[in-house]
């Protein structure tokens, strides 16, 4: 696989997004085949996983707190195998962030972070 190639205005506009939802910083690391976002909120931080999807669909991302996860490398292979968060399917840009927005305020409900 090669380098994400989630597009920079993609992951600009998510960062945007994560930060109008309360984020403090949001850090971005691009992996083989996947982009992670880590959005540091006050009492938790929340990662927000892209890849380029298949079969229609243009992004499959995932969310999940980082409270859930094993471990602190918060890899894309981290969160992909983990048993927690929610899924993502996206055919377009704004279906992308309509559904992260939404996925991102469960997932700060159910995890605490304000």
């Amino acid at each position: 696989m090669l380098i994400s190639r989630i597009p920079k205005q993609i992951v600009d506009n998510i960062k945007e997004l994560l930060k109008s939802l309360g984020a403090k910083k949001c850090i971005v690391r691009r992996e083989y085949g996947c982009t992670v976002i880590i959005a540091e909120f006050q009492h938790d931080v929340i990662l927000v996983t892209i890849a380029s999807g298949s079969f229609g669909a243009k992004y499959v991302s995932k969310i999940v707190p980082s409270s859930k996860l094993r471990s602190v490398s918060w890899t894309c292979d981290e969160v992909k195998y983990s048993p927690y968060g929610l899924y993502i399917i996206a055919l377009n840009d704004d279906e992308l962030l309509s559904k992260i927005r939404e996925k991102v305020e469960r997932v700060k409900v159910f995890s605490n972070v304000h």
